[in-house]
């Protein structure tokens, strides 16, 4: 957050200079309640690690990630929107989000979270773990999402990779897991035909444009418009690149879009200074994490990274989703205290 925060204060800069002290008060309220919702979670988490109880916050963050995956499955299932409180055909279900990306996304962090906890030393069910990864695979999945669904296949195959960090019994249920995942990924090999001919024709053309995607072919069918909305913006960035235009410039464009995506709108906000600064957080991030002898939660630390990452490229700004904000602010919480202010890790806790 505070990379945030820096990088507001240089947009807000610039938006005095070139729209006013009305303008720039109005952008500010735009992005103030998710700094007061990021700042009261931070807090909070962090009082839970200094009593080695982070792993509560986190647990629970689960469980309710995994509510919201089960409201997922349930609508892709039976056509049921909760968001809007209706019956009908749904073609992305999103469960109580608005937004089938966001849905997406949160799902992946579901997945990481249960990755983690189900190979670390602790004292929960590890069965009901294993389960939520289930559900949240699941749910990143009915989401339809591009850019969630590669995460999830990315994250799915670390978890053959993850090292086991509890006892022989209680290890087991990651070797459940396993073996799960290893027999849904031979069925679906085996029924693929008949699984994509099942799907809708929208269903299925966000698979193709993924797969088409991943063969280099970068067009807007396969990003969904977002190709164009990024020329649109890279147009506008070129003629103001080093400095930016200030805040809310790039929020909404002259098109009438954000610019979906988090680098774009930092670059065209806050110049070429924003986004260096953005980037140099990840790197930053990375290099911490990979230096980090507990090597579990060096694996959940890059595969927050990767999750932030990815979603970066499909979001107008992170900031905008609440929820989104809060599981940020918890999970930053004990990375903090535990990596950045150099604690020990205590072996019987799950951070």
């Amino acid at each position: 957050m505070l990379v945030y925060l820096v990088l507001l204060a240089y947009g807000g800069i610039l938006t005095w200079i070139f729209k006013g002290t009305n303008q720039l008060l109005s952008e500010w309220r735009y992005y103030i309640p998710s700094i007061i919702i990021f700042i009261t979670a931070y807090r909070i988490g962090n009082i839970y690690a200094r009593y080695h109880r982070a792993n509560q916050l986190i647990y629970s963050l689960l469980l309710l990630i995994s509510i919201n995956g089960i409201l997922i499955i349930i609508s892709i299932l039976f056509d049921i929107n909760f968001h809007e409180s209706e019956i009908g055909s749904i073609e992305r279900a999103v469960g109580l989000y608005s937004n089938p990306n966001r849905a997406g996304f949160v799902s992946c962090i579901g997945q990481a979270t249960a990755i983690f906890l189900i190979a670390d030393n602790n004292d929960f069910n590890k069965k009901i773990i294993a389960i939520c990864y289930l559900i949240t695979l699941a749910a990143a999945l009915a989401t339809f999402s591009k850019a969630a669904t590669l995460v999830s296949i990315i994250l799915l195959m670390r978890v053959f990779f993850v090292k086991r960090f509890t006892s022989k019994w209680k290890g087991r249920y990651l070797n459940y897991l396993r073996f799960t995942l290893f027999a849904i990924v031979v069925f679906l090999i085996l029924n693929f035909n008949s699984i994509y001919s099942s799907l809708s024709q929208k269903q299925a053309s966000r698979y193709t444009q993924l797969y088409s995607f991943l063969q280099g072919n970068v067009s807007n069918e396969t990003t969904t418009q977002r190709a164009e909305i990024a020329m649109f913006a890279w147009d506008k960035i070129k003629d103001q690149w080093v400095f930016g235009y200030g805040v809310g410039t790039f929020e909404k464009m002259d098109i009438g879009f954000g610019t979906h995506n988090q680098y774009l709108l930092l670059w065209g906000n806050a110049g070429i200074f924003g986004l260096f600064v953005y980037l140099a957080f990840f790197v930053i991030w990375y290099i911490k994490a990979s230096k980090l002898s507990h090597k579990n939660y060096k694996t959940y630390s890059i595969n927050m990274l990767l999750i932030i990452l990815a979603s970066s490229f499909t979001s107008h700004t992170i900031l905008v989703n609440k929820q989104y904000i809060v599981a940020l602010g918890l999970l930053f919480s004990a990375y903090n205290y535990y990596v950045f202010q150099r604690k020990r890790i205590p072996n019987n806790i799950v951070i």
